[in-house]
């Protein structure tokens, strides 16, 4: 079984998201979470008795919608999960063909899933170990790997960094030593990537910063991003049904805003509004009941994800 499990003020509630009866060796391995604007899980995962991918999304009323991503076989150890602005999933992924474990990239076109084999654009020796992928504001994949699996005795382990531009891949390396461990790294308001990695030869941590070309600034919704989310989110009653949502607007690029909204603060939180342009500062719901309350929180959005405010309640008069 693979479970989920949120925690509140005062518990723990754990589902479960998948299950398949009988022996499966390695259910759920190596699973990836990321949140989408709605604060919805997103799960990637994979069965290690086939090698097959999957992918889970709870949805508004609380089931689980279960997916086959790469149902081939081949697929191997971790796997990393990114949402965009439409919340739809993006991931890395290592298979293994023969002596080769060539790097994978899969993606939701809103119809089907779409796949490109990474390491073909390059020798096909290149492995791809311990994947993590990021989006940019324009959606733009980048995706920091391990080109060997870093065994004792291994000479050049290097961490890599990958992004596409227009029909090619470009690939540069972030770091060379002979034991790396675990990259990891987050894009900053500039679009700059900054790369955090083990070196298990001299027991030190290091950091480095990638500056990939013409790369958009994310925004703070996902955790690959770090650009400032609405500030200072309050409500204005107006009269009966009329409430007046105000904010700090703080990104620079975002493409506009949606209001999202929920009758419980536990949720399930519903878009309200997508249609508030860019820049904007202000927004009018009307049609709100007199003494009901509600939740809301507004989020900046773009191509690469979303970037919520904190949630505010009212009790309409």
């Amino acid at each position: 079984r693979l479970k989920h499990a949120q925690g509140s003020d005062t518990q723990w509630t754990i589902d479960i998201v998948d299950e398949v009866s009988g022996s499966q060796r390695g259910f759920g391995l190596y699973s990836d979470l990321a949140l989408d604007a709605q604060s919805q899980p997103h799960i990637a995962y994979r069965i290690k008795t086939n090698n097959t991918l999957w992918y889970a999304k709870r949805t508004s009323t609380g089931a689980w919608a279960v997916d086959v991503v790469d149902g081939t076989g081949h697929c191997m150890r971790e796997v990393s999960l990114a949402l965009d602005g439409q919340g739809f999933p993006h991931f890395a992924y290592c298979k293994i063909n023969g002596y080769q474990y060539p790097l994978m990239y899969a993606r939701w076109t809103g119809t089907e899933w779409s796949y490109t084999r990474l390491t073909d654009h390059w020798r096909p020796a290149d492995k791809g170990w311990a994947p993590r992928i990021y989006l940019d504001g324009d959606a733009r994949p980048h995706i920091l790997f391990l080109h060997n699996m870093p065994l004792t005795g291994k000479t050049g382990t290097k961490v890599r960094h990958l992004y596409p531009d227009g029909n090619q891949w470009i690939r540069s390396t972030v770091r060379d030593s002979v034991r790396l461990y675990s990259p990891a790294g987050v894009l900053d308001a500039q679009g700059h990537l900054h790369v955090a990695h083990v070196d298990q030869n001299t027991n030190m941590l290091g950091v480095s910063e990638v500056i990939p070309q013409d790369a958009a600034p994310g925004l703070e919704g996902n955790a690959q991003n770090r650009e400032p989310v609405p500030a200072d989110f309050h409500a204005h009653i107006t009269g009966a049904g009329y409430v007046i949502w105000q904010w700090e607007d703080r990104t620079q690029n975002e493409w506009g805003y949606r209001l999202y909204g929920a009758e419980a603060q536990e949720g399930p939180y519903v878009l309200i509004a997508d249609n508030i342009p860019p820049n904007a500062t202000s927004f009018l719901e009307t049609g709100l009941i007199p003494g009901k309350t509600y939740y809301r929180y507004i989020a900046a959005y773009h191509a690469g994800g979303e970037a919520c405010s904190v949630r505010q309640l009212i009790a309409t008069e």
